[in-house]
């Protein structure tokens, strides 16, 4: 299941759990009910998958296997010396270099980091990282 799919299942789900009208659940349309099934069990399993959707949505480091993928993606990055992190894309790879365009918006500068610094000098981030998440996850 993509997670397209798996964020529309749990907002269908939520959206039968919801009592707005002044009527029971709806849970005859909810797609984690079974036959046999009781609202605790069917919700049980809705808040568990609701539950990992939202902490897919919290900043991580990236992996080095998906900066060097080939495929374009949005990051921050973040170097070991500067207070701030900033937005990019990864538009290329070379070996040994990723091409970075950065989202600074008085520059839009391109940068080439050397891959054997990362986690040493630089690293990404998938979303934008609080201080707190950045002093969390140490540095290799």
């Amino acid at each position: 299941m993509t997670d397209a799919e798996k964020r529309e299942k749990v907002i269908k789900g939520l959206e039968c759990c919801m009592v707005g009208d002044g009527h029971s659940p709806k849970c005859e349309l909810c797609p984690y009910t079974t036959v046999g099934d009781d609202t605790c069990q069917t919700m049980d399993a809705l808040f568990a998958e609701a539950i990992a959707l939202l902490k897919a949505q919290e900043p991580r480091v990236v992996k080095i296997s998906e900066l060097t993928s080939g495929e374009p993606m949005l990051v921050w990055l973040e170097d070991i010396d500067k207070k701030e992190t900033v937005a990019g894309m990864i538009f290329d790879y070379v070996p040994g270099r990723l091409g970075f365009k950065l989202t600074d918006i008085a520059s839009m500068d391109r940068i080439y980091p050397r891959i054997e610094e990362y986690m040493t000098r630089w690293r990404c981030w998938t979303s934008r990282p609080s201080d707190g998440q950045r002093k969390e996850i140490p540095w290799e």
